[in-house]
């Protein structure tokens, strides 16, 4: 099966709606904020920045959790590879 191409401000955007979609905690956010271009390996992406937040941090680990998830699914949906 032929993988999607997709722009990088758009892999964000679904990134983050995707994770919004799963994310199951009231008032916290679970986000990616950046990536940029890897140049190691056959990765072509790597995650810059991410975020979780709200009143405490209790979280963030579950939130890391779920962006690893995410990003292994969109790296089986489109044209992407990570690296960490």
């Amino acid at each position: 099966m032929d993988k999607e191409l997709i722009e990088k401000q758009a892999l964000v955007d679904a990134i983050n709606e995707h994770l919004k979609s799963q994310w199951s905690h009231e008032k916290t956010y679970c986000k990616v904020e950046s990536i940029r271009e890897a140049h190691t390996g056959n990765c072509n992406w790597m995650v810059d920045m991410t975020s979780t937040g709200g009143i405490t941090l209790e979280h963030a680990n579950e939130c890391r959790e779920l962006q690893n998830k995410v990003l292994e699914d969109f790296a089986e949906k489109y044209n992407v590879d990570w690296t960490a």
